[in-house]
């Protein structure tokens, strides 16, 4: 099981809440229209990036977060290259 910045958002703010959001249980906003836009939203940023940087590479959470955040770092310094 990992932790989203989403999760830890949560977490920051109650831990009980950050249980049940990791054990899928039901909430107010499931069915709500403003919150599947929002999440909508993050996609069209994800697909908008990808136009932009068509030679960038994506930084997924399948691996360790140590791997990550080194990756992340060597990408940045090619970057500021």
């Amino acid at each position: 099981m990992y932790l989203s910045k989403s999760d830890f958002k949560v977490a920051r703010t109650c831990g009980t809440k950050l249980y049940y959001r990791k054990f899928s249980y039901p909430t107010a906003t499931d069915d709500d229209p403003y919150v599947e836009f929002l999440a909508d939203g993050g996609y069209m940023v994800e697909a908008i990036a990808r136009l932009l940087f068509p030679d960038g590479s994506e930084i997924s959470a399948d691996h360790d977060v140590n791997v990550l955040i080194f990756h992340k770092l060597d990408l940045l310094r090619r970057w500021r290259r």
